[in-house]
């Protein structure tokens, strides 16, 4: 979580748009929905998920290339989330697929109440940006694995740990009545000798 909020603040910040957000791909489907935003950013536009080919995100997900909307209610009059857009008062984003291992994994995108408020050298940053995050997600995926493996095998010593342990009650014990059994033995031979 807190690698997602970094990157959604550190996008808009440096592309001084109104508002940010990341889409990541839902595990085990094909639905991208919103894991981290900054700026205002309303609970129905927070809460929107995506399919490839829906709306200009669909779009970057399905083509795996970035889009620049310069005037959103222009360029896509037919999109399912036009309501959604005009509700937040959105006119123009900048979107770019987050990639991993040749593989769309999210998209990344800043918007701006203003029409054609962004660049192509803005699309350019962001995409950048966007290595980088798909860098950090990798990383931060890769080591929750790595965090929960270790919690695993250390839950896997302690129960074989605890079974040695018993065993070794055991042993101990077993030993402990051998020596008893030995030392009667040896005492009630010796006493009609």
């Amino acid at each position: 979580d807190p690698t997602r909020q970094l990157i959604a603040a550190r996008t808009r910040n440096r592309l001084r748009a109104d508002a940010s957000r990341r889409a990541l791909r839902q595990p085990g489907s094909n639905v991208f929905a919103i894991q981290a935003c900054s700026g205002a950013v309303s609970d129905t536009f927070a809460a929107m998920r995506c399919r490839p080919g829906e709306g200009f995100v669909g779009r970057v997900i399905q083509t795996a290339t970035p889009i620049i909307v310069r005037d959103y209610r222009q360029e896509y009059p037919d999109s399912p989330f036009l309501a959604a857009v005009e509700e937040a008062g959105v006119r123009s984003f900048v979107a770019v697929p987050l990639k991993a291992r040749g593989v769309v994994i999210g998209v990344l995108a800043v918007d701006s109440r203003a029409p054609h408020a962004f660049r192509e050298e803005d699309q350019q940053l962001l995409s950048a940006l966007a290595d980088q995050a798909s860098i950090a997600i990798e990383n931060a995926k890769l080591y929750e694995q790595v965090r929960r493996h270790a919690e695993e095998l250390e839950a896997k010593v302690e129960a074989r740990t605890r079974e040695l342990q018993d065993a070794n009650r055991l042993l101990e014990d077993a030993s402990r009545h051998k020596s008893e059994f030995l030392a009667n033995m040896s005492h009630e031979l010796r006493t009609p000798l």
